[in-house]
């Protein structure tokens, strides 16, 4: 069993649900006290998202790949970044690593295909959603990605870095992200949304929305857990 490194504070509110989803994956298993070594290194969330928010995008890399080498020195046979939004160094982070590292598109897109999806619409950061990360990772597995128009994005977007990465939101918050989804999937007919902020799936219940969703955290914890534990039947 390899143990798993887990990069937080991106927000932490996400951080503790990746840690929740790795355990309730042993207990699906029907494993009893048998859990995988987890290692977590919970960055300061200020140190990540102001150079971020700057431009500052060599000191933004320099603090991933600290926290991944603290990481490796640690134990941890591989990595998995957080939260969607680092994703975009995703590549030049890997090219730097000292230990593997394993990607939320990946895991998110494996999923979508597994279940028939052609066409996901995909909800996060502006970093996200004007990102490339998503579109090039899902148009290698025949996916086609969805986003919602500029004003949509920047409100989204507000409510994430305003409210959700504080712990808190409100209704009418809650609700607008419902009503982005449900104009996203009249829109464009798509057929899965990707949360694609791990803040989001914490406060959205999927019984409440109007296309299957795609929760990144957990589908990235559990993708995590099954290369951990990939010979422990």
């Amino acid at each position: 069993m390899q143990t798993i490194g887990i990069l937080g504070g991106m927000a932490p509110e996400s951080t503790l649900e990746y840690y929740r989803q790795i355990i309730d994956a042993s207990h699906d298993r029907g494993w009893v006290k048998r859990y995988p070594r987890t290692v977590i290194h919970s960055l300061n969330f200020e140190e990540f998202y102001e150079p971020l928010s700057n431009g500052e995008d060599g000191v933004v890399l320099g603090v991933l790949l600290d926290g991944i080498e603290s990481l490796a020195n640690a134990g941890a046979d591989f990595a998995i970044l957080a939260s969607n939004t680092p994703h975009q160094f995703f590549d030049q982070l890997t090219e730097e690593s000292p230990i593997p590292l394993v990607s939320i598109v990946t895991a998110t897109a494996a999923a979508a295909t597994a279940e028939g999806y052609e066409r996901v619409g995909v909800l996060g950061t502006l970093f996200t959603m004007n990102g490339q990360f998503y579109p090039e990772g899902f148009d290698a597995h025949g996916l086609d990605v969805v986003t919602p128009p500029a004003d949509e994005k920047e409100w989204t977007h507000r409510k994430i870095f305003g409210e959700l990465t504080n712990g808190r939101h409100t209704a009418e918050t809650k609700q607008g992200l419902i009503d982005i989804i449900r104009a996203m999937a009249e829109r464009s007919d798509i057929d899965a949304v990707a949360l694609a902020c791990t803040e989001l799936p914490l406060i959205l219940d999927p019984d409440e929305l109007p296309v299957p969703a795609l929760n990144t955290t957990a589908l990235h914890a559990r993708y995590a857990f099954d290369k951990a534990t990939d010979d422990d039947g």
